[in-house]
């Protein structure tokens, strides 16, 4: 299901995404995954570790302040590169932190190539600065892609819970 989209309108924060994605691959951080055929994506929480991570936290404070994002990754994709049909409920490493709830793209440009949700039968036009929110289980794909450079922010997360809602009361 798809939970929300929203625009961004903010050039430095998009450019500086760019910039942090493009220094990883600069030097060499990045991060090969099977449902990606690009050999441009960074590493798994490149931008809520240390490297970009004041730049996602602006945005994530700002746009998702429901959610607690566990990881995300930039990729560059380049003419030819595809994204095959996937989910992300336990995407690499984390497993161990259970299945995610809500995961989202945010198109750094505008691109031809878009992202279709394979079961809702719906593809989202990639724009340049529109973020799409969608449950975690929601399969989705991008075919060969036919512009050069094309760049995606990816994140996980949970709905956000706050500690005294699960404090039983004696």
């Amino acid at each position: 299901m798809i939970l929300k989209i929203f625009k961004i309108k903010e050039d430095k924060m998009i450019k500086d995404f760019i910039n942090h994605i493009d220094n990883a691959i600069k030097s060499n951080k990045l991060f090969d995954h099977d449902a990606i055929s690009s050999k441009y994506m960074t590493t798994y929480n490149y931008f809520s570790e240390l490297d970009g991570r004041e730049v996602f936290d602006v945005f994530k404070n700002k746009y998702l302040p429901e959610f607690s994002i566990s990881e995300c990754w930039g990729v560059k994709n380049e003419k030819n590169d595809e994204v095959y049909k996937h989910n992300h409920l336990n995407v690499g490493y984390k497993k161990n932190q259970g299945t995610y709830e809500v995961s989202g793209l945010m198109y750094l440009t505008d691109s031809e190539d878009g992202t279709h949700f394979n079961d809702l039968k719906i593809t989202e036009k990639a724009e340049k600065g529109k973020v799409v929110l969608f449950t975690s289980n929601e399969y989705h794909s991008v075919p060969k892609i036919k512009d050069n450079n094309r760049y995606v922010i990816s994140f996980n997360g949970y709905n956000k819970y706050y500690y005294d809602s699960y404090r039983s009361v004696l």
